[in-house]
């Protein structure tokens, strides 16, 4: 029978440099720590290369003591379940450099900070590097954390990186969703600071969409200050929050083979979302669309273009990127048009890169437009938000079965967990259930079991390396049972791997058998930085005012005009007439200047002549050819 909460006798850690210190090798029996007192230590709980720990219910009380004053490190740890701990500081005349909880490198997977409370703390949650996906699909969420405190200058969330260069870094890009459920919105509470520059959320690292409930019914749903162009905030004006909203989770004694009918169902919810997706997302045939962009010829670029248009904004990123670099296709003006109508273009940071690479350099006010796509929410991300959120919820409940199996007081039975493993059935787990023979002396069957997976799924591209990483480890840490010196160059080798759990676990290794010296990253924001800034780039020379260019000149299947007006009213229009003077096309204009793609298909041979008209005056004009 569990104990009362109200009955626990709580082991207390003070004063120490760590209270307690996991650094394990690959993947790490996990602990569990929980309603334990942790009062002024450098760190409270620092854990390396673990999966599936468990701390919850935990007070730790942080004091300006020590060059760390951090409650909880996780180092390169995933599956971890966090949550209803506490973190504070109740010294009110210091809070410079307290910090509740780091996340360094957690990695692509599914990971959820929970219901915690950070009082009084410069730094609440810290992510460090790599929390996320390549794609941001995927990744660390911090969802129902309640942050107060106002006396000082603090950041409730940062997300910070080691290299300011660096792509990819951060945390996952939806952090709840506009769901119909009042549990679909992140769920924070922030401090709110108005008397300093507290920030809500810092993000120095790829963008993040961030949903909220009504601020209207509690205020501190929405994060006052953010990353400008770094966190957009996205409302559910219909949800109102409540504490319902932000559930006390459960979890067993542990034992069970079984997922639960709540857990399996977020799973079946986010595949039915990525089985709409897939249809939709290039029409389900992306190496075709590709094809299509690679193989067509300068005179087929309408039709691809205007094929793309239609499928819009579900053309991939895939797609995207092949027909940027396809300049001889598709001039500027029709890839603007594309990268337009989809907004998720503007969010990728190799898009933009391959769009200034181009050797036309595309008009800055024309980019422009497409930046703005940053600030829209697009049909396609709107359904990636609520499949990603409906995955983390699946994610974590899961990850809760499998920490209360792992460290439950009476030991699970190894075939019990690798029942709970295969029924989630996922390249991680299968993997994993490998690692649970080897740790329990069946060396036979790990290495057969590891072997035999790829026969079992289908994998995709990532978890193939993955594949291939954790078995060149396993094979190797059974060839040498034994860690000396002899063994650092191998070491090294692993620690440079392309996975992060066999370069977690290598490293720890090295630290635990004294081949490395360690000190756990601190990173700190850069305040030098306010906001994001352009990259410096060519401009495209201007043309005059009050001209017009037309090319191709003669065109076929479409033309592109670009031109520039002195007067703009707001009624600015083209017309188009053939040699006769019957008009044959006529369209508003949205500016002063641009360039547009103008569908001559249904033209015949001939002269044209073009005008630009301004209220009632003839602003611009040009004769051109279309020849067919």
């Amino acid at each position: 029978v569990p104990c009362p909460a109200n009955e626990y006798q709580k082991s207390e850690f003070i004063k120490l440099q760590y209270g307690i210190y996991s650094n394990n090798k690959f993947p790490g029996k996990p602990f569990k720590v929980t309603n334990s007192s942790f009062e002024h230590n450098d760190c409270g709980i620092f854990a390396a290369a673990t999966s599936n720990i468990e701390i919850k219910l935990n007070e730790f009380d942080i004091k300006k003591l020590y060059p760390k004053n951090t409650g909880l490190y996780l180092d390169r740890c995933t599956g971890y379940i966090v949550e209803e701990n506490r973190f504070s500081n109740e010294d009110l005349s210091y809070s410079d450099l307290l910090r509740g909880i780091i996340v360094n490198q957690s990695g692509a997977e599914n990971n959820m900070i929970y219901k915690n409370q950070f009082h009084q703390l410069q730094y609440g949650i810290v992510s460090q590097d790599l929390n996320r996906s390549s794609n941001g699909s995927t990744g660390l969420m911090l969802k129902c954390n309640i942050f107060t405190g106002t006396n000082w200058p603090k950041y409730d969330i940062a997300v910070l990186k080691t290299n300011p260069a660096a792509t990819g870094m951060g945390i996952a890009d939806n952090q709840g969703s506009n769901g119909p459920d009042c549990k679909s919105p992140a769920g924070n509470l922030f401090s709110n600071n108005h008397m300093f520059s507290s920030y809500g959320i810092y993000n120095d690292g790829e963008l993040v969409n961030y949903f909220h409930h009504n601020p209207t019914n509690e205020p501190r749903v929405y994060p006052n200050l953010v990353t400008v162009n770094k966190v957009l905030r996205y409302p559910a004006p219909l949800l109102n929050y409540s504490i319902d909203c932000c559930p006390p989770n459960t979890t067993g004694g542990g034992g069970g083979a079984i997922i639960d009918g709540e857990t399996a169902a977020h799973k079946e919810e986010a595949d039915n979302k990525t089985e709409t997706l897939n249809s939709l997302i290039d029409d389900g045939e992306t190496a075709d669309k590709v094809l299509e962009v690679n193989l067509a010829s300068p005179g087929e670029a309408l039709m691809v273009r205007n094929s793309l248009l239609q499928i819009s904004p579900y053309v991939s990123d895939t797609v995207l990127k092949s027909s940027i670099k396809r300049e001889e296709l598709f001039n500027n003006a029709m890839i603007r048009d594309i990268m337009v109508a989809n907004p998720h273009s503007a969010k990728s940071e190799n898009l933009i890169q391959e769009l200034d690479m181009r050797l036309e350099p595309m008009p800055e006010y024309m980019r422009d437009e497409i930046l703005e796509g940053v600030f829209v929410l697009s049909a396609r991300e709107l359904m990636e938000a609520k499949r990603d959120i409906e995955m983390q919820f699946y994610n974590y409940g899961f990850n809760r079965l499998l920490s209360a199996a792992l460290t439950d007081t009476i030991p699970v039975p190894v075939d019990t967990l690798l029942a709970l493993l295969a029924a989630d059935g996922s390249a991680r787990s299968l993997m994993q259930q490998a690692w649970v023979m080897l740790e329990n002396g069946d060396t036979l069957a790990a290495v057969n079991h590891m072997t035999s997976i790829p026969n079992e799924v289908s994998f995709t591209e990532t978890e193939a390396k993955e594949h291939t990483a954790q078995w060149a480890f396993m094979q190797w840490l059974i060839q040498h049972p034994e860690i000396s010196e002899e063994e650092f160059e191998d070491l090294s080798n692993f620690v440079e791997s392309p996975s992060n759990a066999v370069s977690a676990a290598a490293h720890s290794i090295m630290v635990a058998h004294n081949l490395l010296e360690y000190d756990e990253p601190y990173l700190v924001p850069d305040l030098t930085k306010s906001m994001e800034v352009k990259k410096p780039k060519a401009q495209t020379p201007e043309i005059s005012n009050g001209t017009i260019r037309i090319y191709p000149n003669p065109g076929k299947d479409y033309i592109t005009i670009e031109y520039a007006v002195d007067e703009f009213n707001g009624s600015l229009y083209y017309q188009l007439t053939d040699q006769s003077g019957k008009v044959v096309k006529m369209s508003n204009l949205g500016r002063r200047a641009d360039q547009i793609i103008i569908d001559t298909r249904e033209l015949s041979s001939g002269s044209y002549y073009i005008k630009l008209v301004s209220g009632n005056k003839n602003v611009a004009g040009s004769r051109f050819m279309i020849a067919k």
